[in-house]
């Protein structure tokens, strides 16, 4: 990365098609660079995004990780040739809030995709001094939210105080809620009432097309 101490990251483009549909930071959750997001970042080169999956493990405090993700930003535009206007960050769990955080605080993400992103730190600290529901009225990217209603870390009542908050915001949003750990394409697709895996993956899509 080109400032501060260096991340580790995965790029994935298909040859040919690279910044054809914009580009994605992937932030993946607490199990890091695994066969899964890498699945998910080939399957977004496939369809024309370059994508960079920087690893953020060691990164638990929300201000490092936030300017990692600034500079994984910056790195992304300048390695694919992309308008930095058309990146957007797409994160699973905890990876969800940074990329929430990115795009309450930064202007590098213009999009937000998240699954079963947690919204209220249940105590603040040093490495979490602020709660991510109190930055809302700072998000100007469009936001597409994927929710669970069995996610022990997203309870509904989270979820409604984030649309509350959201609708008064004039913000655009929108918010798919079904039953199931909410966490990923196939991780949210297993139980009854859950977006299928294809349906999940084609409204991603068609949002990051859209407003990228």
């Amino acid at each position: 990365m080109p400032t501060g101490d260096p991340v580790r990251a995965l790029l994935a483009r298909s040859s040919g098609s690279e910044g054809d549909g914009g580009g994605v930071l992937l932030v993946a959750d607490s199990a890091g660079i695994d066969p899964f997001v890498g699945d998910v970042a080939r399957r977004l080169a496939r369809e024309g995004f370059a994508v960079l999956v920087p690893a953020l493990g060691a990164l638990a405090e929300d201000r490092p990780a936030v300017r990692a993700l600034e500079s994984a930003a910056a790195f992304l535009a300048r390695e694919a040739a992309l308008d930095a206007r058309r990146i957007g960050a797409l994160g699973f769990g905890r990876g969800g809030t940074l990329a929430l955080l990115l795009g309450c605080t930064s202007s590098s993400a213009r999009a937000l995709v998240t699954f079963g992103a947690p919204l209220v730190y249940r105590e603040l600290s040093a490495a979490r001094p602020i709660q991510p529901l109190e930055l809302l009225l700072n998000l100007d990217a469009p936001w597409l939210a994927f929710f669970g209603t069995d996610d022990p870390l997203v309870p509904p009542a989270d979820v409604e105080r984030l649309r509350a908050a959201l609708e008064a915001g004039g913000k655009h949003h929108e918010i798919v809620l079904g039953s199931g750990g909410g966490r990923g394409f196939p991780r949210a697709s297993r139980a009854g009432g859950a977006p299928s895996e294809d349906a999940t993956l084609e409204r991603t899509l068609s949002f990051l097309r859209e407003v990228l």
